[in-house]
């Protein structure tokens, strides 16, 4: 972290990098932050790699948002959750980027059943494991299965739960 914060500092005092190297710097320093924990200080980090993110093809901008919503998700907030999830999907599809989004619908997934809505939930659930089928990504439909099981739990669904938990 400490290496990344130096690294920031010089770029913005001037040092000749890439074009796209200080959105890299804070893409890094907010994945530290995550992983961490301090999911306030990665949205930080992810808000202005935000505003630098204009000039990025729509995958790379999606990518961005996907970490913004994340870390808005570990902080609790849902909604800003769904909010730059929605918006990263879109990029993602235009990008024709099927895994990531399907990753990403997982991740919405899991914010809609937070704030109780199991049937968006289950939808989005439902179009990631189309993609995932498709591109035979077993570790992916796992996660996908676990996702699943959580959603029939809230909905009630004990038995099937049960069964994709297996």
């Amino acid at each position: 972290r400490s290496l990344l914060a130096a690294l920031l500092a010089e770029v913005r005092a001037g040092l000749s990098v890439a074009p796209d190297f200080e959105l890299k710097i804070l893409v890094a320093l907010a994945a530290t932050e995550a992983y961490r924990g301090t999911h306030q200080a990665a949205i930080g980090y992810l808000e202005q790699a935000r505003g630098l993110s204009a000039e990025l093809d729509d995958r790379r901008r999606g990518i961005v948002l996907i970490n913004l919503a994340n870390s808005y998700r570990g902080t609790g907030d849902h909604e800003a959750a769904i909010r730059y999830g929605t918006q990263a999907l879109t990029l993602l599809r235009a990008a024709e980027a099927d895994l990531e989004a399907a990753m990403l619908e997982n991740n919405l997934a899991l914010a809609y059943l937070a704030v109780g809505s199991t049937d968006r939930a289950a939808e989005l659930v439902a179009d990631a494991q189309a993609i995932g089928r498709r591109h035979g990504d077993e570790r992916l439909l796992a996660h996908l299965a676990d996702t699943e099981a959580q959603v029939a739990l809230a909905a009630g669904q004990g038995e099937r739960a049960v069964e994709l938990a297996g």
